[in-house]
C-alpha cells in the first residue's frame, strides 16, 4: 500500500472515532441534564393505616432471618431510634424466590 492510501485509512479511522466519542459525550450530557431536571416523586396520602397500632414514627417491615434487617435493627439501637418492627413470615415461596 502506498502512503496516500495509508493516510486515507488513518484519517477515516480517526474521524470515525471522533464522531463516536463526540456523539457519546453529547448523549451523556443530555441524559445527565434530564436526570437533574426530572421532577421528584413525592407520595402524598393517608398512611395512618401503617401507624394505627403504634406511636413510633418509624415502621420497619423485615424478617428475623435477613442480615440487612439485622444491621438496620442494630443501627436503630445504636442511634436510639424507636421503631415498630413488623416481622414478615418466611414461606416456601419466599425461599424459592430468593434461592432461584
Amino acid at each position: 500500500m502506498n502512503s496516500k492510501v495509508k493516510g486515507l485509512i488513518k484519517a477515516i479511522v480517526v474521524y470515525s472515532l471522533l464522531i463516536i466519542v463526540g456523539t457519546s459525550a453529547g448523549y451523556g450530557i443530555v441524559l445527565g441534564y434530564n436526570k437533574l431536571n426530572e421532577p421528584k416523586i413525592v407520595l402524598v396520602g393517608d398512611y395512618g393505616e401503617h401507624f394505627k397500632n403504634t406511636d413510633k414514627k418509624v415502621v420497619m417491615y423485615g424478617t428475623d432471618w435477613c442480615p440487612v434487617c439485622k444491621r438496620t435493627r442494630d443501627f436503630f439501637a445504636k442511634e436510639g431510634i424507636e421503631y415498630k418492627s413488623l416481622i414478615q413470615k418466611k414461606t416456601a415461596l419466599h425461599f424459592r424466590c430468593i434461592v432461584n
